[in-house]
């Protein structure tokens, strides 16, 4: 059985009728969540050669544009519950003469941040809040007003379309520029449709696309091509068709919920039986996770599982900021969490005979594990 990172396009869906919605009028569209942070950025008045606190525990590609623009970034490590300490970042500020702080709702789960954003602003620091994990869950949250100066998106981590980058902003700050031009041509929608299809089929056919080499081999390329994260563009663009149809149908939004957290309920209750810790435990009301993030007990799990199939992931994996992965001791829980946390997929397309098949997977790794240890 091979199972998919991401959910792929519902066909079917295109088909049917959408209705009006008032909420998709409070985001300002993007091709990509990098671009969205890098224009709230500007749009709150920031200048280059400014200082912006960055969690150590981070995508490089999101905050490379950041650097290309001029900005001067300054990595803080999160604790053991993935957040930032607000004595520390309160006396970063002070040393630093930040501008602007960037905080993380980590692999779908929307955290408190109610008293880091409140000692920012006392300090004259605007705050923006990374929900580019958790677009279900924040939307889910709070629709129309925000507690930060802005919150930025990447809706193609949950919705099966190759744009999705949005910014959302407080009502006092609306100096964004606005573009007519479409976030992608008709023509690279029409290509990235295909390229899923032919994923899809690829899939069911039986061919692991997530065999470690072959992986390697996407990897490797992607170095060579031509390198999209310096795109330092700050002007919006108009949704996608396949982005806008998703948002308005309530049938497939609905659909997406449900199924993601039956999904995350049923396996993390599976693993645990078997011996994993998850890195986050509880399902909150209104939470819709990404992922179901274990901890890795041993290395080769990650490989172990994409061997048989499962397209599992580490993040920001081989993507860790190089200050960060260069100075272990210094982001040492950044580093902790990038080399232990593998995350599995739970998303609207998985279903309960595959979450069983992964548990499946899981239970011989460990029984493994076991066999190895009782003969050494």
């Amino acid at each position: 059985m091979l199972i998919s990172s991401s959910p792929f396009p519902c066909f079917s869906s295109f088909l049917r009728k959408t209705r009006n919605i008032d909420f998709i009028n409070n985001f300002y569209f993007f091709p990509l969540g990098r671009s969205a942070l890098l224009s709230g950025l500007v749009s709150l008045g920031l200048k280059k050669q400014d200082s912006i606190i960055i969690p150590a525990y981070i995508c490089d590609s999101a905050i490379h544009p950041l650097r290309e623009y001029g900005f001067k970034l300054i990595f803080m490590d999160v604790d053991k519950e993935m957040n930032l300490s607000i004595d520390q970042v309160q006396e970063v500020i002070i040393k630093n003469n930040i501008k602007a702080l960037l905080t993380v709702h980590y692999f779908g789960f929307t955290k408190d941040f109610d008293k880091l954003i409140r000692a920012c602003h006392e300090l004259g620091v605007k705050v923006v809040e990374d929900c580019t994990h958790s677009f279900l869950s924040q939307l889910s949250r709070n629709k129309v007003s925000i507690r930060s100066d802005m919150e930025i998106f990447s809706m193609r981590k949950t919705l099966p379309i190759q744009d999705g980058g949005a910014l959302r902003v407080s009502s006092i700050h609306k100096n964004i520029k606005i573009n007519s031009d479409q976030c992608i041509s008709t023509l690279s929608a029409g290509k990235y449709l295909l390229k899923r299809l032919i994923w899809k089929i690829t899939i069911n056919f039986g061919f692991n696309i997530y065999r470690p080499f072959l992986t390697r081999l996407k990897d490797n390329f992607r170095r060579i091509s031509k390198d999209s994260r310096c795109s330092v563009n700050i002007g919006t663009c108009k949704p996608s068709q396949q982005l806008t149809h998703y948002l308005k149908s309530d049938r497939y939004m609905n659909r997406a919920r449900t199924r993601i957290r039956a999904n995350f309920s049923r396996l993390s209750i599976e693993v645990k039986k078997i011996g994993f810790e998850l890195a986050i435990d509880s399902l909150s009301v209104g939470a819709f996770p990404q992922a179901l993030a274990i901890y890795n007990s041993n290395d080769g799990l990650m490989d172990y599982l994409r061997i048989n199939g499962v397209g599992a992931w580490c993040w920001p994996g081989n993507e860790l900021p190089l200050e960060v992965s260069n100075n272990p001791k210094i982001y040492l829980n950044s580093v902790h969490f990038n080399k232990k946390i593998i995350l599995l997929p739970i998303h609207q397309d998985i279903s309960h005979k595959q979450c069983d098949y992964m548990v499946e997977v899981l239970t011989k790794w460990q029984n493994g594990r076991v066999q190895e240890e009782s003969n050494a």
